[in-house]
């Protein structure tokens, strides 16, 4: 198994990409494709490349945000952080890469309104 770690950042009315509140999301390679699962709001998804895995991931957390507001909640409300393992596996994480271009699978390339920070984590034994 293969972690990477990513920390997110998301642009809020009056703040800039920099001073937004921050998500941290572990990716794990499996047998059979990707995994990533937020710590902070427990959120998985899964695809079978690490750039598919990215698009969906952001996706995801796009939607849930566009959800939210629209009826009226604070990003993310209610939902419950990620188990502890994941917490861990995303401490042990040592080696960063960064995310690909945003429109990748379109070729269209625009900032997305989550900007991550990746980290590969060691095999587990």
């Amino acid at each position: 198994m293969h972690a990477k770690k990513v920390t997110l950042k998301k642009n809020g009315p009056g703040k800039s990409r920099e001073d937004a509140f921050k998500l941290s999301v572990l990716f794990i390679e499996g047998e059979a494709g990707w995994s990533a699962q937020c710590l902070q709001h427990d959120i998985a998804v899964q695809a079978k490349t690490l750039n598919e895995l990215y698009c969906e991931m952001e996706r995801v957390l796009v939607s849930q945000i566009a959800l939210d507001e629209e009826l009226g909640r604070k990003p993310f409300e209610g939902i419950g952080k990620a188990p502890e393992q994941f917490w861990k596996a995303f401490e042990r994480s040592r080696t960063t890469i960064e995310r690909p271009l945003a429109g990748l699978k379109t070729g269209q390339s625009k900032k997305p309104r989550i900007k991550p920070t990746i980290k590969v984590a060691d095999k587990a034994a």
